[in-house]
């Protein structure tokens, strides 16, 4: 009997949802199995779905197809936009074959490919065309392509022979046109019009083949990806191309295959398959190559590759793996696979998903927020489709039901729907496509009258008329209330070391901002899922910053901004020679490293690398690399000739890690008393004691006026670290456990001491317990930490969560799982005998779990919860009391005791606490301290609760620096170092004149650092100049009277007449960072730089003698050093895998002075 297609359509207004509403849907059917193999949709909207029908007619507008003959065979079918039936055409064969892919353009010409065997006909609705394999390859599989326009006329055609049997599964085409086809098969494969072949020496296995045609359907070249064995197999499923024009496949495969010059090595303890990837160039040239998958059967079933040429894929997972840091583990029999690859086929992560059966991943499509949309096959009730979480959960029963499931970039839900039946037949959703500005299609098969394709919306359901019918449906996608991102404030162009601030300005709807790195990323400090961040720029390679905005369930689309790093240029050598007391005849030379050519601008107005004729004291000069924007600083100082002189000095650092109980003694000569000493921390006495470890400066004048002046660098010995290693009990009741404690750092000979009272390193034949030890270096400092040994083959305890206590309460709450063959019973340490820990405060809590005569033992660690950062908004200089001023707003007050403020010491790096303010006080503070016409100075901000619990530290501010110069014909130049913070779009040239007061005389873009003033007024004493920027949001400072602070200023600062150099805050500060070439001229050699952890330093034939090597972090802190043995080496191995990534200054010290190199661990 014939059978007729069913059709039902519905029309849904447009909602303002999170998840896909159905605006209709199509059925096709006849008794026997049918399904739509793949859809698209041309620029009108009309759609396009190919597939395969059984035995029996099915009508299409006004062409009924009739399928005799016995078996299935392939169709083609059009939609018009509302989903009405155009036209159908069957392409039939008595030996049956199907339609399998399809590309869609604009205007609706399509390009199919499918399968045949000996004869097909292609074009039922033209003049009659068939396609008849030759005599030698009659009975063989064979596959094709095939043009047709809008209207389903053939236009061209091209296919290939083979003696084997061979599947097309996928199609796509590169930016020029051009036509790749992938399947999977064994035999010879011919083209029909080509002498060339691609032969399949196996015979009889399958293996995965890339076909390549021209625009016009011309047979250019075959390739066939082979296996190692002749008994094991692969499988091409999908093909897509990137913008950069190159072809990516994916498949599975049980054996061993060579792609990209390496063999890629499946898991063959069971011959199961891998999933596998690979990316060739647009001559088919093999670019790379990558595996996925554990001991089971994984499979990768469809791909997508985004506009970055990142490659996504879906597919099918069993048992456990890895893909990069994600670990997966399936939940069935079967879990959907999702994979994310770079371009240059390195994995970026993935997860998986499923129910108690097989769950597929069977297709992926991108919207034009570039999130991928997969749909599939999935089985079981509450699947978890946030993978982790519970929240998100769809039921499926016993029987296949198709999903659509949407994922931002990094892999987080949005949304997913359930669509069939989840009580009878079986729904499978086998192609997804997105197109125009919100509209999602879906296709594949159904088996259930009462399958459901609507479920969130009026209910939508078609008749089913066989086994299997086909189906298409077009869906509302996600109408997300989250407007797209505006353009990233901030410079693209980095300098190594720098912190920087991006923003956009606020979304609409937008409650989270999503930022991360495309290629390689610098470490985010704070800002993630805010609209601000703030970076460290640790990583020299180019890389693209992209933020999205979303509400955790949809997205706007995201911007995105290019960014470059260079270094900073360093020190070549700085000389000095100083002046006589009372004159000026000073003066200062500096030389730099870097690309060049280099700008200089010095505190007094200098823009040379040699000023002279200076007074004593301190000047700051910015040196700027042109040709790389990078800028780096120095104080130098120039000291009196007569002044008091500085003949020794003893630095004592301080006790422990983190104290501020270090001191300098300072023994003089010279000068006329009295003598007075100022220090950078406020002190006035000759010696200073209880500070902390970093940069110290003194200015030491004498009564006549001569001033010296001295940066002392305070170290500190490195973090003292208790660790542990456990060998467990060898069986239940036999006590033969072993401690052996790890000390590091601290300065040595270290103490132990065991809760059981014993002192030496290595403890032996240990019943089940916690031992704590507590460590103790010969200077006195002190670490613990537990050692907890078990039963081997006793009770596991895992831990599934852990709450930390909020500030003056005992809401602290420990939630473990122990697992063993027999019943357990629960012990604590605080004599709780539950199996979880509720409403503790802070402390150490053991859980031993008892089964049986066997033990197990873990413990945690409960800790205060730390307050929330609290950002700085702004620094400015304060109009009244030319000082710098902090302005912040309070978060809510709570349990925080008050606010802590640390400016950059004298040593890069180093913060030193500078001041606070009671949570009651004003929303701003005063810097009573430091000197804004001298230099920038930089800026962050802790946060205290009543515990005494202290926040991360804010972003770093660092003010404007303005210095004027007189330039030619009466002008004046300013020029500046830029804030650092927030972005800013422009700076704003202000000019006071006597009578006139202060008016803003002209604007230039941020990037500017430099303005001239062509228009100076002549012979005005009290002309000074400021700049100011505006902060994108403005600062409210609620306990201020709710005072606004929109704009930022800079130091003023009046012309060099009228300039004299600070007397009152002078040093030499040594190089920057640590970081230069070597002022000594050994020329040491650290390599490879970057580097792993391991690296070598190539020590120099010299006079000199190597004295030690330290390595610090940028916090100051020495993380390893040697002194010993050094004499007689010519190269050191130093192995430092177990650092964290990041940048450490190197220091080499040797009789000649010292030398340092800033060293990247990736």
């Amino acid at each position: 009997m014939k059978k007729i297609l069913i059709s039902i359509c519905i029309c849904i207004s447009f909602y303002t949802a999170h998840s896909q509403m159905a605006n209709w849907v199509q059925g096709a059917g006849t008794s026997g199995d049918d399904k739509i193999n793949s859809v698209g949709v041309d620029g009108s909207g009309n759609t396009y779905v190919v597939g395969q029908m059984g035995t029996g007619s099915i009508t299409f507008g006004t062409d009924v197809l009739n399928n005799t003959g016995g078996n299935p065979n392939g169709f083609v079918a059009k939609y018009n936009s509302s989903g009405v039936a155009q036209w159908g055409i069957l392409l039939h064969n008595y030996l049956g074959g199907q339609v399998t892919d399809l590309l869609v353009d604009a205007g609706g010409n399509i390009i199919v490919c499918g399968e045949f065997t000996d004869s097909l006909e292609l074009n039922p609705k033209g003049s009659s065309t068939k396609i008849l394999t030759q005599a030698s390859y009659i009975g063989a599989k064979n596959f094709y392509i095939a043009k047709y326009n809008s209207n389903g006329i053939l236009q061209w055609h091209n296919y290939m022979q083979s003696s084997g049997e061979w599947d097309a599964r996928g199609i796509t085409a590169d930016p020029s046109g051009n036509i790749y086809v992938t399947g999977s098969g064994y035999g010879d494969l011919v083209n029909n019009l080509a002498t060339d072949s691609a032969k399949d020496l196996t015979s009889a296995v399958e293996m995965p083949f890339i076909a390549k045609f021209t625009s016009s359907g011309a047979y250019e070249k075959v390739i066939i990806i082979r296996t190692a064995a002749d008994n094991l197999g692969a499988k091409a499923y999908d093909i897509g191309v990137g913008k950069d024009g190159k072809i990516v496949v994916c498949g599975s495969t049980e054996d061993s295959i060579t792609i990209g010059g390496s063999k890629k090595v499946p898991d063959l303890m069971n011959s199961k398959a891998d999933a596998f990837i690979a990316k060739y160039t647009n001559q088919l040239q093999d670019d790379w190559g990558l595996l996925i998958g554990g001991e089971d059967e994984d499979e990768a079933l469809a791909l997508f590759v985004d506009d970055s040429s990142m490659v996504w894929i879906t597919g099918s997972m069993q048992n456990s793996f890895s893909v990069a840091s994600d670990n997966l583990t399936s939940n069935g029999a079967k879990d959907v696979l999702f994979v994310k690859i770079n371009a240059n086929g390195a994995p970026i992560g993935g997860f998986n998903l499923g129910g108690s059966g097989n769950d597929l991943g069977l297709a992926i499509d991108f919207d034009n927020n570039q999130t991928p949309w997969v749909s599939g096959v999935f089985t079981g009730s509450a699947v978890d489709f946030d993978p982790g979480t519970g929240t998100h959960t769809l039921n499926g029963g016993t029987n296949e039901e198709a999903f659509i499931a949407h994922y931002d970039r990094i892999g987080d839900y949005l949304s997913a729907i359930a669509i069939g039946d989840a009580s009878t037949g079986a729904e499978r959703g086998h192609s997804i496509v997105y197109a125009g500005t919100s509209d999602l299609y879906l296709a594949g098969l159904f088996s259930s009258g009462n399958a459901e394709f609507n479920p969130l919306g009026t209910s939508l359901k078609l008749n089913n008329l066989g086994d299997r019918d086909a189906f298409v449906a077009k869906y509302s996608a996600v109408s997300c209330p989250v407007d797209d991102a505006g353009a990233i404030k901030g410079s693209g162009k980095l300098c190594m070391g720098d912190e920087r601030t991006f923003s956009i300005s606020p979304v609409n709807g937008a409650t989270t901002y999503n930022w991360v790195f495309q290629g390689d990323p610098q470490q985010i400090i704070h800002g993630q899922g805010t609209n601000t961040l703030t970076i460290l720029v640790n990583n020299s390679q180019s890389s693209t910053l992209v933020v999205t905005p979303g509400n955790g369930t949809c997205t706007g689309a995201p911007a995105n901004l290019n960014l470059t790093v260079a270094t900073p240029p360093t020190w070549d050598n700085i000389n000095t020679t100083n002046p006589t007391c009372g004159k000026n005849n000073g003066s200062i030379s500096v030389s730099m490293n870097g690309v060049g050519p280099f700008t200089y601008l010095w505190s007094n107005g200098d823009i040379v690398a040699q000023p002279d004729s200076l007074t004593s004291g301190g000047y700051n000069v910015t040196v700027t690399d042109n040709g790389t924007s990078c800028q780096t600083d120095s104080l130098i100082s120039l000291n009196d000739d007569g002044a008091p002189s500085i003949t020794a000095a003893v630095l004592t650092k301080p006790k422990c890690f983190g104290e501020a109980n270090g001191s300098i003694s300072l023994t003089l000569t010279g000068g006329t008393t009295p003598i007075k000493y100022s220090w950078s921390n406020g002190d006035t006495t000759k010696d200073i004691s209880g500070v902390e470890a970093g940069g110290h400066r003194v200015v030491i004048k004498d009564a006549n006026g001569c001033s010296t002046s001295q940066i002392y660098y305070l170290g500190e010995n490195a973090e003292l670290k208790a660790r542990v290693t456990v060998q467990n009990n060898s069986t239940c009741g036999v006590n033969d456990g072993v401690v052996t404690a790890i000390p590091s750092g601290g300065v040595e000979p270290y103490k132990y001491l065991w809760s059981n009272s014993d002192t030496s390193k290595v403890l032996n034949g240990l019943t089940v317990g916690a031992y704590k030890l507590v460590l103790t270096d010969s200077l006195g400092c002190k670490d613990s930490v537990y050692a907890d040994v078990s039963d081997n083959k006793g009770p596991t305890i895992t831990l599934d969560s852990l709450f930390d206590h909020d500030c003056q309460l005992s809401n602290g709450s420990i939630y473990i799982s122990g697992t063993f063959s027999l019943p357990l019973t629960y012990a604590w340490s605080n004599s709780t005998s539950s199996e979880d820990l509720t409403g503790v405060g802070s402390g150490l809590y053991s859980v031993t779990a008892s089964g049986g005569s066997c033990k197990g033992i873990k413990t945690f660690e409960v800790k205060t919860k730390t307050p929330k950062m609290n950002p700085i908004c702004m620094v400015t200089v304060d109009d009244s009391s030319k000082k710098n001023l902090l302005v912040f707003e309070r978060g809510a007050k709570g349990t925080i005791a008050r606010y802590i403020f640390y400016h950059e010491s004298w040593q890069p790096g180093f913060y030193h606490e500078i001041g606070s303010s009671h949570v009651d006080s004003l929303s701003y503070w005063i810097d009573p301290l430091s000197d804004p016409q001298l230099k920038a100075w930089k800026y962050k901000m802790v946060v205290e609760d009543k515990c005494g619990a202290v926040s991360d530290p804010s972003t770093s501010h660092s003010t404007l620096h303005l210095v004027v110069e007189n330039g030619a014909l009466g002008t004046n130049n300013l020029r500046w170092t830029p804030y650092n913070g927030f972005p800013y779009d422009t700076v704003y040239v202000d000019r006071f004149e006597t009578g006139k007061g202060w008016t803003t005389i002209d604007s230039v873009p941020a990037q500017n650092t430099t303005y001239t003033d062509a228009n100076a007024p002549k012979n005005d004493k009290g002309l000074l100049y400021a700049l100011g920027i505006q902060h994108p949001f403005g600062c409210l400072a609620t306990r201020a009277n709710s005072k606004n602070f929109n704009t930022s200023r800079s130091n003023r600062s009046a012309p060099p007449s009228a300039l004299k150099a600070d007397t009152t805050d002078t040093t030499t500060k040594p190089v920057p960072n640590f970081i230069h070439k070597g002022v000594y001229g050994n020329q040491y050699l650290v390599y490879p730089n970057p580097n792993q952890g391991v690296f070598k330093v190539k020590i120099p034939n010299s006079d000199s003698k190597l004295i030690g090597i330290q390595l610090y972090d940028l916090n100051g802190r020495i993380i390893w050093s040697e002194t010993n043995g050094l004499v007689d080496e010519t190269e050191l191995n130093i192995d430092l895998k177990e650092a964290k990534p990041g940048t450490y200054l190197l220091e080499i010290e040797d009789s000649g002075g010292r030398e340092h190199w800033r060293i990247v661990i990736q």
